[in-house]
């Protein structure tokens, strides 16, 4: 079978803090691309070495930040103390870190995980849209069921 090129897609999304409120605050996302996933594998560990000592951290911090800075594309329902729009700006390499330091910590690893599983399985993309419960639950959501046309 020949290899589908597709437009990219975006995705709405509303984060389980935000599910019941009146104007929730609601995210735009799309998948991430084979060379951005790289980019976030790349700078998910760091190795230092010196004359003495070797050392490996795993930066998951700032691969779900990445990841969120990669794949968030705009926002809804976001308000300064005045009341004002506040929109999400996105430069050349993603939502600016000012935009990103709007959204709370606690809702980063959620929105990551919600990223990261429309990008690896977007035949299922609106399971993961959907898969958070009320407690927030991150079980990888069960995968349609498909049927093959018999030859």
């Amino acid at each position: 079978m020949a290899l589908k090129v597709t437009k990219p897609k975006e995705y709405s999304y509303v984060p389980v803090s935000e599910r019941g409120e009146d104007k929730p605050f609601t995210l735009t996302l799309k998948r991430l691309t084979s060379s951005q996933m790289a980019l976030i594998q790349d700078k998910a560990m760091e190795i230092k070495t010196d004359d003495q000592e070797q050392s490996i951290a795993l930066l998951t911090g700032t691969q779900t930040r990445l990841v969120c800075k990669l794949g968030i594309t705009g926002w809804e329902n976001v308000v300064d103390e005045e009341g004002n729009e506040v929109k999400a700006v996105i430069a050349s390499q993603g939502l600016t870190d000012k935009s990103m330091d709007i959204i709370p910590q606690e809702m980063l690893q959620e929105i990551n995980n919600v990223i990261l599983g429309i990008t690896n399985d977007p035949d299922n993309a609106d399971l993961y849209l959907l898969k958070f419960d009320e407690e927030g639950s991150d079980e990888k959501p069960k995968p349609k069921t498909r049927t093959r046309k018999k030859a």
